[in-house]
């Protein structure tokens, strides 16, 4: 590379085409160079992906897991609801199908599932605590960590 070249910077605008998959290469020429990117997903707070399949947990009390339950779950699609069966165990998977990632084209219209996996909270001392504002946070930061949408009005009764 001559110098008059080196720091120039360029910025050049990529589509990824539904359906690309971690460690895939996306080839580009120009009339000047050719570019070489290798494709990094990144698994967030909310979703896992392993193969075409997407993966996330939900949150629910026992009451809730025990009484079953209709819960709203973020996708990459947007909102899906799910019915909770009555007697629900922590490690319990809900498969939504046609939810995970698309795959490559010509078959882009093809998704994997997203699978979502129940986890279930159960308070020591929820009697005396359930007013408090801390514990009131608490339940809401758990709600949220865990992509469970369940909203607070329904989520702190039954707690009780």
């Amino acid at each position: 590379m001559n110098n008059e070249k080196k720091g120039k910077k360029r910025t050049l605008q990529v589509k990824v085409k539904a359906g690309t998959m971690n460690g895939e290469i996306i080839a580009m020429k120009d009339r000047q160079f050719s570019l070489a990117i290798k494709v990094k997903i990144k698994d967030d707070d909310k979703f896992r992906l392993k193969g075409q399949d997407i993966f996330s947990q939900i949150l629910l009390t026992a009451a809730q897991a025990e009484s079953g339950k209709e819960v709203e779950i973020a996708t990459i699609y947007g909102m899906r609801s799910i019915s909770i069966e009555p007697g629900t165990k922590e490690g319990t998977e809900y498969i939504i199908k046609g939810a995970g990632f698309p795959q490559k084209f010509p078959n882009q219209h093809l998704r994997g599932n997203h699978h979502v996996i129940v986890l279930v909270y159960t308070p020591q001392d929820t009697a005396s605590n359930e007013n408090d504002p801390k514990h009131q946070q608490l339940i809401k930061n758990i709600n949220s960590r865990f992509n469970t949408l369940v909203s607070e009005k329904d989520a702190l009764p039954l707690f009780s």
